[in-house]
Formats: structure tokens, sequence, C-alpha cells
């Protein structure tokens, strides 16, 4: 979707990181604000990534709810009888409901975003550790386990198992990692969420 406005990508990925902790500290209206600007999003991108993420964790949303109804305190669905509370469903309701948030927008991200984008982000975000850690190893790496994650990732999930015992070989690849230069954008695209988050 126009490149994501064409922010870079170490942007990008910290607009994810603060709408991801917005969303998780946040009521149920601008909850409910940032499921409908996000879901008009995904719409216009076509973006199909979200469904197959949401059902890798429906097991874990689905526990979730059950640890929070059977655990949380409060007014029993069944009186006299003990089992989930109101609360509980509630509670569990809102922290699902924030996780999926969160995968909606890991969605549009890695959508918008190639992986080698991603890898630059990563990487001018950890320059200002350059002093304490090897930053270019540390990306380096990082694009290998994506690629290798992603070779080994194709197939059902028959193959996938039968792949992790099996000693694969890879030919070498060509790691290529484009360097991005900061623009007014940028701080814009900050500015303009520092606005919509304190209204």
């Amino acid at each position: 979707m126009l490149d994501f406005f064409a922010l870079h990508p170490a942007t990008r990925i910290l607009l994810w990181i603060s709408l991801a902790a917005y969303a998780f500290v946040s009521g149920p209206r601008p909850l409910a604000v940032l499921s409908l600007v996000l879901a008009v999003l995904l719409l216009l991108q076509g973006n199909n990534l979200f469904f197959r993420l949401l059902r890798r964790i429906r097991w874990i949303l689905l526990s979730l709810m059950v640890i929070y109804a059977f655990e949380t305190p409060g007014e029993y669905f069944f009186p006299g009888m003990g089992g989930p509370t109101f609360e509980g469903l509630a509670s569990g309701g809102i922290q699902a409901w924030r996780i999926v948030l969160t995968i909606a927008l890991l969605a549009f991200l890695q959508r918008s975003t190639s992986r080698e984008e991603m890898l630059s982000g990563i990487y001018t975000l950890l320059l200002p550790l350059s002093r304490w850690v090897d930053v270019e190893r540390i990306a380096v790496r990082l694009l290998l386990t994506l690629h290798y994650a992603e070779e080994k990732g194709k197939g059902g999930w028959r193959e996938r198992i039968l792949d992790a015992f099996r000693d694969a070989e890879y030919p070498l690849v060509s790691l290529k990692l484009p360097f991005y230069h900061f623009r007014m954008r940028d701080g814009a695209a900050f500015l303009a969420l520092a606005a919509v988050l304190v209204l």
C-alpha cells in the first residue's frame, strides 16, 4: 500500500511497536477505533496473512479465554454451579482482542515491508548498540534465519515436521541490506501518531 507511505523501515517498526503497546493499555473504545482502521487497511491491502497468523494462534486465544473465564472472581455464569464468570469472560475477551489487534498490525507491517527492508530497519534500530554488540552479525543472522525459516515453512505441517528431522542442505544466498535515509515524513508520522494517541 504505497510502500507503507514511503516511510523508513525503522519508522514502520517503531510505529508497530508503539501501536501494539498502545493496544495493550487502552480501553474498549480506542480498541474499537483501531480495529476499524486496521480492518479497512487490511481490506485495501488484500491481506490474507492476518487470517493465517490468526489460525496459528487460535488455540492460544481459546486457552486464554478459558483461563480468564474460570480463574477470575466475579458473578458466575451459572449461579450455584460455579464455572466461568462474566467478569472473566469480559477480561479474557479484552486480552484476546488486544492480541488479535497486535497480530493484525504485524500482518500489515509484514505485507508492507519486504524482508530486506525489515532487516534494514532492525539494523538501524540496533546501531546505537554497536559499541557493545556486533550489529552487522546480528543483522546477517536474522536475515539467514528468516530465509531458511521461509524455505522450511513451505508445505503442510507433516512436511515441516519431517523437514525438522531431515538434514537439509541450503545453497549460499547473497545478502543485500539496503540503507534508507530518514525524511521529514518520518518525523511527521510520529507527530501524527502522538497526536492521535493523546486524543
